[in-house]
């Protein structure tokens, strides 16, 4: 869905290099350098293609139900509009994961790890992007990124094949 608010690519640049200032920088990966890397999802489902962006209808706030405070969910990916298509920007983020099974995520009724092995065939136009330090539990942040500028719908294709490759812990 391309929303009135959708970026231009040139706006999407902009955005990119403001976000760029404040986030941690990462390398640049064409395969795993762990034996294995870790993303929750349902018991159904990876949910490797389930990207939060700009035109995303799910909502952009969430409620802790514990204390009633609400918070912001940040966009994962920056995307643009062009040509009437809506396009994923390079190296923009992309889908998380972790090198361990990260307690900082809270772990719902239908939630479980799923397992994406070291000799993973990773599609061409993907990147692995590795944060440079670890974070406070002492575990490292991957995501799969798109290496150049695609359709959105050719990225979650992309990711889809990474998907059938995954298997639940």
């Amino acid at each position: 869905m391309i929303l009135e608010t959708t970026l231009t690519r040139h706006e999407a640049m902009s955005k990119f290099r403001e976000q760029h200032r404040i986030t941690k920088p990462v390398v640049y990966l064409k395969q795993l350098d762990k034996r294995m890397i870790y993303r929750m999802g349902k018991n159904d489902t990876t949910r490797i293609t389930r990207l939060r962006h700009h035109e995303d209808s799910r909502p952009m706030k969430s409620v802790n139900k514990r204390t009633g405070i609400e918070t912001s969910k940040r966009n994962e990916i920056i995307t643009f509009k062009e040509k009437d298509e809506l396009y994923v920007l390079e190296k923009s983020g992309g889908v998380s994961l972790f090198d361990a099974m990260s307690p900082k995520l809270k772990m719902g009724k239908n939630d479980c790890w799923y397992y994406v092995p070291k000799n993973v065939v990773i599609p061409e136009g993907i990147l692995i992007a590795k944060d440079v330090e670890p974070d406070a539990h002492g575990h490292f942040h991957y995501a799969f990124q798109p290496a150049y500028s695609m359709k959105i719908s050719e990225f979650t294709d992309k990711l889809s094949e990474i998907g059938t490759q995954m298997r639940k812990v």
